[in-house]
């Protein structure tokens, strides 16, 4: 599958850009975050997600729906040359927006890389937004290897050293 890494060298979003839809994830949200994160990836992730969370969880958020449902996540990380916003998965681009600009506003005005699928709304908000299209690459699978994934599900991954 083709993906697109998008850096933002400049800013981080206002605090009024981010959505009241979207909220600090904790402890208690990874089991319906995982199972979220499974069921778009087609496999199980929960050590990865963990650590994302215990090792960031100012980037890491979770979007609701309603009656309560987690709809989106998205987690983050330090890095040395930019922080990475990644994986988000969402119900749709407006909630994975929604939880980019929640993740951004953590990242304390440091550049922001993104390894996206490029969903067009998706891809679309983040060129207006200062994201740049540094480069191209693949996610691919080894052998004959069956992908379950549910691309409509999923806006970016963690990195390709992680995902």
């Amino acid at each position: 599958f083709p993906l697109v890494r998008m850096i933002r060298r400049r800013g981080v979003v206002s605090a009024t850009a981010v959505s009241s839809s979207a909220r600090l994830m904790t402890e208690a949200d990874l089991s319906a975050v995982t199972k979220l994160d499974a069921q778009a990836n087609g496999v199980e992730r929960t050590p990865m997600l963990r650590w994302l969370l215990t090792h960031a969880p100012a980037r890491a958020w979770v979007a609701t729906g309603a009656g309560g449902a987690i709809t989106g996540f998205a987690f983050g990380r330090p890095g040395e040359n930019f922080d990475q916003i990644g994986p988000v998965s969402a119900s749709d681009s407006a909630t994975a927006i929604a939880l980019l600009q929640s993740a951004i506003a953590a990242t304390d005005g440091k550049p922001v890389g993104v390894d996206i699928y490029p969903h067009p709304d998706w891809q679309l908000w983040l060129e207006r937004n200062g994201f740049v299209e540094e480069r191209r690459f693949m996610r691919m699978t080894k052998g004959t290897a069956q992908v379950r994934e549910r691309l409509e599900l999923l806006f970016a991954i963690a990195g390709p050293e992680l995902s």
